[in-house]
């Protein structure tokens, strides 16, 4: 005859029921284990079964400009592309698209991420050097084909990325080379020394030499009388500063229509001067005109500066060919 506990219930029977329950127990942590196993399993396998990461290449290819290879664009002429030096000294390849083709040349790309993480701005330095020759790449070709000047540090990948890119963009580039055509940018700056306005004189009035205000050693006149000098002096440079104005407004308005377009005018240094962009078809016309509105303002003491002719940089309407760019 079995022994009975207190319950009513054997021993064995307890026994019994603890093992069935520790299995059900160990089965549904099994059931909640198998899920997160299985998704760690998928990762790992994932990630073994995907491609080594591709090291990032060390050289890219450098672009100067997008010129017309088409009807219109004389192709043997941009071939001399290839005699032509780039950045760091590496020849000028001539990318081409259909009617289309980038002027480009190899450059390693430690050289313009090191440019733009710590610019040598010195004269001497890379970064300066590198923006010459940009700007003699590009002057090379100009007046040969319709040309479209890019922004300094344009950088694709590969010669395959340059080609993907010029043709995606085929459309937009032939419209702006079209419109554009051989066009040629020139640049005036116009400023009005202190010398030459004097404070509050109007232009053609006699020169009067400004008072000099300078800090002597020990206040040898009383505050109020240096108070009002400072005072005519600040009231003779915003009068310069109107003149100046005045001056840029007419001279824009005089060239307007010997230029196809014009920008500006914009502040620059030095002497707080203005600068002022004409896209120029008929050179010898625009520097005609050019030459009588200069001598009508430079009686007044007006400074002018003409440079030219230049690549179309204000004038070029294109979006980012999507390539990388720096500085």
């Amino acid at each position: 005859m079995k022994a009975f506990n207190s319950d009513g219930h054997t021993a064995e029977a307890i026994e019994q029921i603890y093992d069935e329950a520790s299995l059900r127990a160990r089965a549904e942590v099994i059931d909640w284990l198998v899920p997160q196993l299985v998704q760690t399993y998928r990762q790992a396998i994932e990630q073994r079964l995907q491609p080594a990461a591709t090291p990032a290449p060390e050289t890219g290819l450098y672009l100067y400009a997008i010129a017309e290879a088409g009807p219109g664009g004389d192709v043997g002429t941009l071939g001399r592309a290839a005699g032509m030096v780039g950045i760091d000294g590496r020849p000028v390849l001539t990318i081409r698209q259909d009617r289309t083709c980038a002027l480009a040349s190899e450059l390693p790309l430690a050289c313009l991420s090191a440019a733009t993480d710590c610019p040598d701005v010195s004269e001497t330095g890379w970064l300066a050097r590198a923006v010459r020759t940009h700007e003699a790449v590009t002057e090379a070709v100009l007046g040969r084909v319709a040309l479209l000047p890019l922004r300094f540090g344009t950088v694709y990948s590969s010669t395959e990325a340059v080609l993907a890119a010029l043709a995606r963009h085929q459309h937009a580039l032939l419209g702006e080379l079209n419109r554009l055509g051989r066009a040629t940018e020139w640049g005036l700056q116009i400023s009005l020394p202190d010398e030459a306005g004097g404070a509050g004189r109007e232009p053609g009035q006699p020169h009067l030499e400004p008072a000099r205000l300078t800090a002597p050693a020990e206040p040898q006149r009383p505050g109020t009388d240096w108070m009002l000098l400072r005072h005519a002096s600040l009231r003779g440079a915003h009068r310069r500063h109107e003149q100046l104005d005045d001056c840029v407004s007419s001279v824009r308005t005089a060239l307007g229509p010997h230029a196809r377009e014009a920008t500006g005018p914009s502040a620059t240094a030095p002497e707080q001067a203005r600068a002022l962009s004409f896209l120029v078809d008929d050179v010898p016309d625009f520097q005609a005109a050019y030459q009588q509105v200069q001598a009508r303002y430079a009686a007044n003491g007006f400074r002018f500066r003409l440079t030219g002719p230049w690549p179309p940089y204000h004038f070029v309407r294109l979006g980012d060919l999507e390539g990388s760019h720096h500085g």
